[in-house]
């Protein structure tokens, strides 16, 4: 670093850059950029180029350094270093209208706003403002829990503390056996560290840097403990699928899910998510599920079905089999499941693909149910082929598992039948939402300067006034008089 005295510039320079104000200074040496509060360690982008006097340029990636006790962001280029100190927040990536849970992001545009119901936990809320994972100084005690794949009550593992890339140990034998011998550390089975204990109650502190911290698990001594961190919270209730060739198997650990065609091995997968997050009241104009295909077993065109019966036969995930599936071996059972294809994708590629799942969605909300179940299956069971495969919710990178995108509008109080006959007037300020009624011969005034939505069959209307600036929006099948 080029050692500096720092001062204010007489007069601020002001640039906007990534939604944000950034105050430049200038040293001897360098420019800087001044904001307050990154976080040590970070990396993130300017995309844009400042300059200063034709001497600055603050387009790159920077990484969140330490100097003179203060938090900076540094960036070397050639023999000037630059500095970035953040005045509110680190940039998230996040738009400025959205709104953010632990399992979900929303955006709105107006009156119409899209919910994204993620498998697992995407965002934290970390020094008064919702972070990505990958953002977030810490992750424990947020949405996350240890499972034990292995153990060995002689050989403790503890989490001090972890974020996305880096996790920090605390290892104490508790057993004679495991004295005077060299313990491996092991990431996904690969030694990392050796130690050595003397004593019972020695305790070892051991730091390790991954990509992804739930794509790992990591253990202590010779296949002993092992342990693996995972989403306790998500809005994908379950995610599983069944075998006709191995009729009272359960894979709702498994991380992916499979369809398949060959007559040998029928694979069918099904998905259940908790819609709750939906506020009351809202028209549901789309949802969609969607899942990310891996591997393309050239399994023909996939259906999706909305299956009526939530409780799914008293099943959950971890107990579906083929033999005791809702929608019945045969798929043929139409008191639980719409047997009326929902939507289908040719899949013949991996990435992803989207199934519409509009109506079952607005039927299980318009219910009150907090749920809405699917299945998939091939179009075609008598095939041949390999199974199309896509990532689970139990797959350890977030960014891939399946997601319910479900796109709403906001509207006002709904107006009865009642309330609209013998031309009562409907302030449009309340942007009503007529529901399907006949109103036969009455006439319907519309006052004030709001929306009103016609959702459903209004017929038989002799005679409607619109007053000025009031909108209307008819669906396709309204007759009006």
């Amino acid at each position: 670093m080029v050692e500096t005295k720092w001062y204010w510039l007489t007069v601020t320079i002001l640039a906007v850059l990534i939604g944000g104000t950034w105050y430049f200074l200038q040293t001897s040496d360098k420019y800087d950029v001044c904001r307050k509060g990154n976080t040590y360690g970070d990396w993130y982008n300017i995309s844009e180029t400042i300059f200063v006097d034709n001497k600055f340029s603050a387009v790159g990636k920077y990484r969140c350094d330490i100097e003179d006790l203060e938090l900076w962001c540094a960036r070397v280029s050639g023999t000037r270093c630059y500095y970035v100190l953040e005045e509110t927040s680190i940039p998230t990536g996040f738009d400025s209208v959205a709104e953010h849970g632990r399992t979900w992001d929303r955006t709105c545009d107006g009156n119409t706003c899209t919910i994204s119901l993620k498998s697992g936990v995407v965002n934290v809320f970390e020094e008064g403002r919702w972070k990505k994972i990958q953002e977030a100084k810490s992750l424990k005690d947020k949405g996350f829990e240890v499972i034990y794949l292995e153990n060995d009550p002689g050989l403790k593992i503890q989490i001090m503390d972890f974020n996305y890339t880096w996790i920090k140990f605390r290892f104490i034998v508790e057993d004679v056996k495991h004295l005077k011998q060299m313990l491996p550390v092991k990431v996904n089975k690969v030694k990392v560290k050796n130690f050595l204990w003397n004593n019972v109650g020695d305790v070892r502190e051991y730091e390790i840097f991954v990509d992804n911290i739930l794509d790992y698990n990591f253990s202590l001594g010779k296949n002993s403990t092992t342990i693996q961190l995972q989403d306790n919270v998500t809005d994908n209730l379950m995610d599983t699928f069944v075998r006709s060739d191995s009729v009272d198997s359960n894979y709702g650990t498994s991380t992916a899910l499979s369809i398949k065609d060959r007559a040998a091995g029928i694979y069918r997968t099904y998905v259940m998510f908790d819609i709750s997050t939906v506020p009351a009241s809202q028209i549901i104009d789309n949802a969609e599920l969607c899942l990310n295909m891996f591997r393309n077993g050239l399994t023909g065109s996939t259906s999706a079905y909305h299956i009526t019966d939530n409780t799914l036969d008293g099943q959950n995930e971890t107990t579906v089999t083929w033999n005791n599936q809702v929608c019945g071996t045969g798929f043929d059972d139409s008191g639980d499941c719409n047997l009326t294809v929902a939507d289908t994708q040719t899949c013949d590629d991996t990435g992803w693909w989207c199934w519409t799942l509009t109506n079952g969605v607005t039927i299980e909300y318009t219910e009150t149910d907090n749920n809405v179940s699917v299945a998939l299956k091939s179009d075609d069971e008598s095939n041949n082929y390999a199974a199309d495969q896509y990532y689970s919710s139990e797959w350890g990178t977030e960014s891939v598992r399946p997601y319910l995108n479900i796109t709403y509008s906001t509207t006002g109080d709904t107006c009865a039948c009642s309330s609209i006959q013998g031309g009562t007037p409907i302030d449009c300020s309340d942007n009503c939402d007529i529901e399907a009624c006949d109103v036969a011969g009455a006439d319907i005034q519309f006052t004030g300067a709001g929306t009103i939505t016609v959702a459903g069959d209004v017929t038989n209307i002799g005679y409607t006034t619109f007053s000025i600036g009031c909108a209307v929006e008819l669906c396709p099948t309204c007759q009006w008089g």
